[in-house]
């Protein structure tokens, strides 16, 4: 495929459809469907914040994509790349920038003109665009070292990558994505409560920069034993109602108990069964929204037997009883 360049997207795709959600003195929402036979399928969902702009592509593309951005001005973006892989080359850095699956990063660039390379497959990423004041008003009063770092090169002009090597997106993000995928709210207050989860995003996404700056001046995890942490994660993202032990996941994955434990907390900041909690609380949360159970049904196919232990969990995790859903 011949490079596409984002002046001509208009021309490329056959299909074309827009619509504006909403639009108010505060927030605004659009919708966009690109669609070309043989080619791709672009979903694309933009929410406007008075200090951060979230935009969602959801594609499925049918061949490799090599697309031009010819956007010169200068941009803030957080990056959370849930599925697919991308290769981006900046003029302003000096090596291409490899975002993987299920990965998050922080780039600061004067000049985003750049290329992107997106592989065949689905690619699902949400991307986090601020404006450059409100970043530096946010940060000004901080006393956290890299977001001091951070906003002192913003200032200077200073093109930066937070490198996505080490970066993976961690549980509590991914909640608060399906949080956004599922807004429970209508109206003024649906956007009141994204441009309050951008915010809580944000600052998981600074504190965990910060927490993997201090890992790296101390212990580091080898690659090989990286990976393997990261296919423990998946396992327990697809078998999570399984009654997973601690003992059973270390000699599956060919990790010790002390590596499993240490390793999964340091590189996704939780534990290996708070991250099974978690899930299983955003099933049951997912299930009761749906009516089809009622809470006790819910709580036994979850694990509980106690509807009570159920129900105390429940609002431990999200501030209010399961019956009030």
């Amino acid at each position: 495929m011949d490079k596409i360049l984002s002046e001509n997207w208009a021309n490329i795709f056959s299909l074309k459809e827009q619509r504006m959600v909403y639009q108010g003195t505060r927030y605004a929402e659009a919708e966009s469907i690109l669609q070309e036979p043989g080619l791709a399928t672009f979903k694309i969902n933009t929410v406007t914040t008075p200090g951060i702009v979230l935009n969602r592509m959801d594609l499925t593309c049918e061949q490799k994509l090599h697309m031009v951005d010819d956007q010169v001005a200068e941009s803030l973006q957080a990056v959370f790349l849930l599925k697919g892989e991308l290769e981006s080359r900046f003029s302003t850095l000096s090596k291409p920038v490899n975002i993987l699956q299920k990965s998050h990063s922080l780039q600061y660039n004067t000049c985003f003109q750049g290329e992107h390379i997106i592989q065949a497959g689905r690619f699902d990423v949400y991307n986090l665009i601020f404006d450059l004041e409100f970043f530096k008003n946010i940060v000004q009063d901080t006393a956290s070292g890299p977001m001091d770092a951070l906003a002192n090169k913003v200032e200077k002009k200073e093109s930066f990558l937070v490198t996505p090597a080490l970066l993976e997106v961690q549980p509590r993000m991914v909640e608060i994505i399906q949080t956004l995928q599922h807004n429970p709210f209508q109206g003024l207050t649906r956007y009141i409560y994204i441009e309050a989860k951008l915010l809580e995003l944000f600052a998981l996404q600074m504190e965990h920069i910060a927490l993997t700056g201090q890992s790296a001046k101390q212990d580091q995890i080898l690659l090989p034993d990286r990976e393997k942490l990261k296919a423990v994660r998946d396992f327990i993202e697809e078998n999570y109602l399984l009654p997973l032990r601690l003992s059973d996941l270390s000699r599956q994955f060919g990790l010790n108990d002390f590596k499993l434990k240490k390793g999964y907390k340091q590189l996704f900041c939780t534990t290996v069964f708070g991250h099974i909690q978690q899930l299983r609380m955003q099933r049951a949360k997912q299930l009761l929204s749906e009516k089809q159970m009622n809470v006790s049904e819910v709580a036994l196919f979850i694990g509980y037997n106690n509807i009570g232990s159920f129900s105390a969990e429940f609002k431990k995790q999200f501030g209010y009883s399961p019956s009030k859903i």
